[in-house]
C-alpha cells in the first residue's frame, strides 16, 4: 500500500505549483501565514478525528524533537514558493526534483535501505531525465536566476527534511503522530508570530485576495506530505524519492493544460520516459 500512498499523494501534490501561480503575490507574508495555518489546523483535525487519543500524549520532549523538521521543511516550503513565483512552472520544476539525492543517499547510508541493480538503474535514468528537463532553465536566457537560487535552496532544505521525517516516523513508529506533533509546534510558532508581528492582523488575513486558490495551494501541498509520509513507515526512502521525483511530469502537464506554458516536443518523449520508468521501478519495488 505504501506504493498507492506514494503515487496519490504525489499526484495531489502536483497541484501545487498551479494553484500557486494562480495567486498574484503568494509570497507575501499574510499568504504565507494564511497558506501554512491552514495546513496545520487541517492536520490537526485529520489526526484528532482518526486517533483522539492524540490529545493526552503531547509532550515537550515530542515537541522539541519534531522541532528543526518544522524549520527546514517551513524554509523550504517559503523557497518553493518563491521559485514558482519568479519562474514558469514548466522551468523551476525540474530544478526541485534534485532534493531526491539528499533522501536517496541517505536511506541507503543511515537506514541500510538495500537497491537492487534493476532499481538503481531505473533511479539514474529518472534523474537523468529531470536534469534533462531542468536543463531547459538554465538554457533559457529570459529565466530568472532568482527563481533558480530558491529552486536550489529549495532542494537543499527538502531533501534534508525527508531525511530527518524518515529518522523520527521510523521513532514515533505512527506517521500521524509525527505529523500531529509538527502541527502543533507549526500552531505555537504562528501564534507567537500572529501575536507579535505588526505585520499580520486578523484584518489582513481577511482581505487578502485570492482566497481559494490559498486554500486549494495549501490543502494539496499538505495531503500529498500527510500521505507521503504514511507510505514513510513500510517504504523504503530512496524507492519513494525516487518515485516522487517523477511527479514532475503530471505539473508540468498541468501547466500546459491549465497555465498554457509552452512544453516541447523534446519534453513531451522525456514525460514518456519518465512515466516508463517510474511505472517500471513501481512494479520491481
Amino acid at each position: 500500500m505504501w506504493l498507492f500512498y506514494t503515487l496519490f499523494g504525489n499526484f495531489i501534490g502536483s497541484f501545487f505549483s498551479i494553484f500557486n501561480k494562480k495567486i498574484d503575490n503568494p509570497s507575501s507574508l499574510n499568504s504565507l501565514f494564511f497558506m501554512i495555518f491552514i495546513q496545520y489546523v487541517f492536520c490537526i483535525i485529520v489526526c484528532i478525528i482518526l486517533y483522539p487519543g492524540f490529545i493526552l500524549n503531547i509532550s515537550i520532549i515530542n515537541l522539541l524533537k519534531v522541532l528543526p523538521v518544522f524549520i527546514t521543511g517551513k524554509l523550504g516550503f517559503i523557497c518553493y514558493v518563491k521559485a514558482v513565483e519568479n519562474g514558469d512552472v514548466s522551468k523551476i520544476l525540474p530544478i526541485t526534483k534534485l532534493n531526491v539525492l539528499i533522501p536517496i543517499i541517505g536511506g541507503i547510508v543511515f537506514f541500510n535501505e538495500k537497491l537492487t541493480f534493476l532499481q538503481i538503474m531505473l533511479g539514474v535514468i529518472i534523474l537523468i531525465l529531470g536534469y534533462l528537463l531542468s536543463k531547459k532553465v538554465v538554457d533559457d536566457k529570459t529565466g530568472n536566476i532568482k527563481s533558480l537560487i530558491f529552486a536550489l535552496l529549495f532542494s537543499l532544505l527538502n531533501g534534508i527534511t525527508q531525511l530527518l521525517k524518515k529518522y523520527f516516523i521510523v521513532d514515533f513508529s505512527d506517521s500521524f503522530f509525527f505529523q500531529f506533533n509538527i502541527s502543533i509546534v507549526a500552531l505555537i510558532v504562528l501564534s507567537l508570530f500572529f501575536l507579535l508581528s505588526p505585520k499580520i492582523s486578523f484584518n489582513k488575513l481577511k482581505n487578502i485576495p485570492q482566497k481559494k486558490y490559498l486554500l486549494l495551494a495549501a490543502l494539496s501541498d499538505i495531503i500529498c506530505v500527510l500521505m507521503v509520509n504514511y507510505a514513510m513507515i513500510t517504504g523504503e526512502l530512496s524507492i519513494i524519492t525516487i518515485i516522487s521525483a517523477g511527479s514532475i511530469m503530471v505539473s508540468l502537464l498541468l501547466s500546459r493544460i491549465i497555465l498554457k506554458e509552452k512544453i516541447t516536443f523534446s519534453q513531451y518523449i522525456m514525460i514518456i520516459l519518465l512515466i516508463t520508468s517510474i511505472l517500471i521501478l513501481s512494479l520491481v519495488s
